[in-house]
């Protein structure tokens, strides 16, 4: 009927960090497949800083010059 469940010991939510996984499916008789291979998952909440390495503008004809720190 395409409906499904899963189980993690750990809860509902997985920890930041590497997590491997394993899957196994069982039928409406009550059949057991066998154990997947183990795939990782990496939860990763922490959001990097951007860098901004540089500044291209697209006006025609070409722009060059410096930028000021105060945005002028």
């Amino acid at each position: 009927d395409g409906s499904w469940t899963w189980q993690h010991a750990g809860g509902d939510k997985f920890a930041e960090g590497s997590h491997a996984l394993t899957v196994r499916a069982t039928d409406p008789a009550g059949n057991v497949s066998v154990m997947s291979e183990t795939f990782t998952i990496t939860v990763d909440t922490v959001i990097a800083q951007p860098v901004i390495g540089t500044v291209t503008d697209a006006v025609a004809g070409g722009v060059t010059g410096n930028i000021a720190s105060d945005g002028t």
